[in-house]
């Protein structure tokens, strides 16, 4: 689907032509659904193109909801998480809709591992989401990348992440690769003092 065609003919959410605004169609959600991989016993959900914004975000969390099955993948449903790495960069997402993207995933018992949200327009309002996905994760399973380099954090932003971060308790013998690079932290010396 290309979806900046169909962004640019004025389609809510991503939707295919015709189609009530904010209702999903079977077909749309089948087509969101596309963009989810299933490999070597992890879930892939490549999201990232010029085109997404926010509101094609929540389109996609709305398909999950309404057409995902595990079934689907030939995963059964016994109620254990699912790994999933997930990209989302290279977009337009500010991160209004970040926080409803998490919990859909949460719901859903998907296990973040990786997350991609470089080369966004996400700032410091996406600090408190990320924190709330890390925390949530099951006991099992650790968020174990965050990309955000490339975006329009502040230096108080990327502080309160990192301690947030050291404070969660969830990495302790573990480690977490975070980038920050290319963002609005003007002394990031200070930031590990």
């Amino acid at each position: 689907v290309d979806l900046g065609a169909m962004a640019g003919r004025g389609v809510p959410g991503g939707q295919p032509p015709g189609s009530r605004p904010g209702a999903m169609t079977d077909e749309a959600a089948r087509t969101w659904l596309k963009k989810i991989r299933f490999s070597r016993g992890v879930f892939e959900i490549n999201l990232g193109a010029p085109q997404l914004d926010d509101v094609q975000l929540a389109s996609f969390c709305g398909a999950l909801e309404k057409a995902f099955t595990r079934e689907e993948f030939g995963l059964s449903s016994d109620g254990s998480w699912m790994p999933v790495n997930v990209d989302i960069s290279n977009s337009r997402l500010c991160g209004s809709t970040l926080p409803k993207f998490f919990k859909c995933l949460l719901e859903m018992q998907m296990a973040v591992l990786i997350l991609k949200m470089h080369k966004n327009e996400l700032g410091d309002a996406v600090v408190p989401a990320i924190l709330d996905l890390v925390q949530r994760q099951p006991a099992t399973s650790n968020v174990s990348e965050i990309h955000l380099s490339h975006n329009i954090i502040s230096g108080s932003g990327a502080q309160r992440l990192i301690e947030g971060l050291c404070k969660s308790r969830r990495y302790e013998g573990s480690t977490l690769f975070l980038r920050l690079e290319q963002n609005r932290v003007w002394a990031p010396d200070k930031l590990l003092e």
